[in-house]
């Protein structure tokens, strides 16, 4: 799925969603929330993982 796309599901603009893919701006937690109902992700998932993966580094 392209940001555009994405961006256009989650009710987002392309231009909104291109400035937080380029890490010019952070993803809201309702941006990650809506992205993960979107993709099919469960979020207590994906968060848990991102803050293994902090740790390691």
């Amino acid at each position: 799925m392209s940001g555009a796309q994405l961006a256009a599901r989650i009710g987002r603009s392309q231009s909104y969603m291109s400035k937080r893919l380029r890490g010019e701006s952070s993803f809201t937690a309702n941006d990650v929330a809506a992205a993960c109902e979107v993709l099919g992700e469960d979020l207590l998932h994906l968060l848990t993982n991102a803050v293994r993966s902090t740790r390691r580094q």
